[in-house]
């Protein structure tokens, strides 16, 4: 039986695909290099416009068109499913024109949707904290699709107020001091804005807080006292390797 590839669309943003890979290698059960599995990168991240730009009204083009335009190249080499490391990317307006996309070229490969993984897993490690906040960025805060779908899980979505949520933006986006700026290790200046954001979370009573922008998964790497933190791209890892080799996942044991 010919062995499946997972399609990683890279440079969503760059670092955090990295990070994608790294997870995907680290919670694969193996005891030598043959008994990984097979992973393909396409990143492009030139030819991809800024999703939040688009969503917040700074960029006309959608997204989703040339995000498709990797997924056809994961397809032609053979990937059977398909991760795409950016919330952003999840939001309504450019995820379902990607699976619109991929249906209209027929490219038989399964996309999967990060934020109702992200569901999954919080069902399945989290389901006591009904109350769960949100770290994002603008545009992911502006599609409300956190509430939508983890909502329809019966969860309250908790977010900041807007001064805060730009204070994360900029956390991620300035030129100066944001993450995809400066790379790792992350700015003190950014640390803080993050850190500042967590505490006002918990709180507000949230014991269990998403990363919903994946370049702050890069960030977060401490525990932090009373408060659990879901990695987007932890879970998104997950569940790509549940779809290609379920035997291969390694156990999860949640804190």
């Amino acid at each position: 039986m010919t062995e499946k590839i997972i399609g990683v669309v890279g440079g969503v943003g760059p670092l955090a695909s990295i990070q994608l890979i790294k997870y995907i290698f680290t919670q694969t059960e193996a005891t030598s290099d043959q008994e990984h599995l097979r992973v393909a990168m396409l990143s492009f991240s030139d030819l991809i416009p800024d999703r939040t730009d688009y969503i917040i009204g700074k960029g006309r083009e959608n997204p989703a068109y040339q995000i498709v335009e990797v997924i056809k190249g994961l397809a032609n080499i053979g990937a059977s499913v398909v991760g795409i490391p950016c919330n952003t990317a999840h939001a309504p307006q450019i995820f379902n024109k990607i699976i619109e996309g991929v249906e209209e070229r027929d490219l038989r490969v399964k996309v999967l949707n990060m934020v109702e993984e992200e569901l999954k897993f919080v069902d399945m490690y989290y389901s006591k904290e009904r109350c769960i906040g949100l770290l994002a960025t603008m545009g992911t805060y502006k599609s409300v699709v956190y509430q939508s779908v983890f909502g329809s899980g019966g969860y309250e979505i908790i977010v900041p107020p807007e001064w805060m949520q730009k204070e994360i933006h900029n956390a991620v986006y300035n030129s100066n001091y944001g993450i995809k700026a400066t790379g790792t290790p992350v700015s003190d200046i950014a640390k803080q804005k993050i850190l500042r954001t967590i505490e006002y979370l918990r709180d507000k009573g949230c014991r269990c807080i998403i990363s919903g922008c994946t370049e702050l998964s890069l960030a977060i790497r401490d525990k932090f006292e009373g408060v659990i933190l879901i990695d987007s791209v932890f879970a998104l890892t997950r569940a790509l390797i549940r779809e290609v080799n379920p035997d291969k996942l390694k156990t999860f044991k949640p804190s």
